[in-house]
């Protein structure tokens, strides 16, 4: 029908639907890989705690580390912040803390 959206059948091919379930996809001789996380808990302690810069470097480890265990180089890390506006600068420092530990961009 015209006017609809086209993208990938996912029904006959069911190994490309269990691959973006997973976050990772094959292109060509590369594979590229995705990991998401979003800090709930963790970032209430953290900032009852006072100290939110750890948000920001647990952010960028966790997906970071689960990318290299199973076996991917990280090419970088994209980040976006949902902080109470007195803590923003220091979860953004611990965003880049993170990343220039991990050996990644900050994108």
């Amino acid at each position: 029908m015209a006017g609809e959206a086209s993208g990938p059948d996912f029904a006959a091919e069911p190994a490309l639907a269990d691959a973006i379930a997973d976050g990772t996809i094959d292109v060509g001789d590369r594979h590229l890989a995705l990991r998401t996380r979003r800090i709930g808990q963790k970032a209430v302690l953290a900032h009852e705690m006072g100290i939110p810069d750890v948000v920001g470097i647990d952010a960028v480890a966790a997906p970071v580390n689960e990318l290299v265990a199973a076996g991917f180089t990280p090419v970088g890390i994209a980040a976006a912040i949902d902080w109470p506006g007195d803590a923003v600068e220091a979860v953004r420092g611990g965003l880049a803390d993170g990343a220039t530990r991990a050996g990644v961009p900050l994108r």
